[in-house]
């Protein structure tokens, strides 16, 4: 996939998003942001995206949240949206050698996350995946 998209070269990165990066704006300031940053090609972006929900539902586990948010711009790309989406090709080339394993013992595991640090100013209640 990255060669694909022409990153297969990419220098790696320790995380899959910028952590302190608020995300969930208000409509009106969504909307200020788009007059003011260059749209990038649709097609190209939701192509992208698409292989990333692809590569997640079977073997990134640690990427749902960060494509996440990238899907929910996928109406409107902007230059930041394809900047995040070089910064995932990075992680992805950093994290290649991860795996998760299970020693089949029949131990019950209950699992909790916050994906986003709590950042959805929005709500009450933090985005989880």
């Amino acid at each position: 996939m990255q060669t694909k998209f022409g990153y297969a070269q990419a220098k790696s990165q320790s995380t899959p998003m910028v952590t302190n990066q608020v995300l969930n704006k208000q409509k009106k300031q969504r909307e200020n942001e788009l007059t003011n940053e260059k749209v990038v090609n649709q097609r190209e972006y939701r192509e992208v995206v698409g292989s990333l929900m692809y590569l997640v539902s079977g073997t990134k586990p640690d990427l749902p949240y960060a494509v996440n948010v990238l899907s929910r711009h996928k109406h409107n790309p902007t230059e930041n949206g394809w900047k995040m989406v070089i910064r995932i090709f990075k992680y992805i080339a950093y994290s290649a050698s991860w795996q998760l394993t299970y020693k089949g013992l029949n131990e019950e595991m209950e699992v909790f996350s916050d994906a986003s640090f709590a950042d959805c100013k929005n709500y009450s209640l933090p985005a989880a995946t």
